[in-house]
């Protein structure tokens, strides 16, 4: 895995991330409309799935030296520090 890779996904993540807090917004305001829940949930799955590929991202760049439990732990709990390493090495 390149670092551009890595960057893509990483920026993959964060646009995912964004668009389900997004439409997470929207559904707490209309819980009772249909439409705006599909589009939660697909936003929100949206979002696992770049997360996983983040994480597999990480366990690819790193060599298996971060298993993906931990990758995905640094990824939610640490998203500024990762950012900031994607951001000074890429």
């Amino acid at each position: 895995m390149t670092m551009q890779n890595f960057k893509r996904l990483f920026n993959a993540y964060k646009k995912a991330e964004k668009a389900a807090t997004v439409a997470e917004m929207a559904y707490d305001q209309e819980p009772e409309n249909e439409a705006i829940e599909a589009a939660f949930d697909r936003a929100y799955e949206a979002e696992h799935k770049a997360l996983m590929a983040l994480a597999d991202g990480i366990v690819e760049y790193t060599a298996g030296m971060v298993d993906r439990k931990t990758a995905r732990i640094m990824i939610m709990k640490m998203p500024e520090r990762l950012e900031a390493l994607v951001n000074r090495i890429a």
